[in-house]
């Protein structure tokens, strides 16, 4: 086996290719990745680009050198952006978390305030999850997860204000803090 941990293999469409004028065929290139001792699970996707550069243009000072450098700056600065917004997220996501404990504290034996309290628990184990998995990247299923325990809490802000009238001026000031939070989510 080849110890090499990756090898390229370019198929030509055909057998022979003349030498002595200018020939166009399709080739089909075949990456292929060898385990790697000490590797007990796969990588993820990954992206790949292959350049073949036959012009000499590239040729001299380093330029292909150079050129991949900025190429890895690019995709890092764009990996910068996501992670910034993930970081904005959560900071986002953790204060919605307040919000709604700051509703619930006082009222944790009402049935209502259970069940938000199991939309709040989905909503904490969909962040475990994404950090298990590494995602650093914001999508709109984070925006559900966040818009949907907001929806929720509202409803249980007007319950409970239905239900406790001496509480009323307090409710009314954590439900319409819910309402600025999910009106600046949309």
């Amino acid at each position: 086996m080849n110890d090499q941990p990756m090898e390229i293999m370019v198929l030509p469409e055909r057998p022979a290719v003349r030498n002595d004028q200018l020939t166009e065929f399709d080739v089909v290139i075949e990456i292929r990745c060898h385990a790697v001792e000490g590797t007990d699970r796969s990588g993820g996707a990954m992206n790949l680009c292959l350049v073949i550069d036959r012009s000499g243009s590239m040729a001299g000072q380093d330029k292909l050198g150079i050129a991949v450098l900025a190429q890895g700056a690019a995709i890092g600065s764009m990996r910068v952006a996501r992670e910034v917004r993930y970081i904005g997220k959560k900071r986002q996501m953790g204060e919605t978390y307040v919000l709604v404990v700051d509703l619930a504290q006082d009222y944790l034996d009402e049935p209502e305030v259970q069940d938000l309290m199991n939309v709040f628990r989905k909503s904490v184990r969909h962040e475990g999850q994404r950090n298990q998995m590494h995602v650093n990247s914001v999508n709109s299923a984070d925006d559900e997860v966040e818009v949907t325990l907001l929806v929720s809490a509202l409803g249980v802000a007007d319950r409970l204000i239905e239900r406790f009238p001496a509480d009323r001026a307090i409710l009314e000031a954590k439900r319409e803090s819910l309402r600025e939070r999910l009106a600046s989510l949309t």
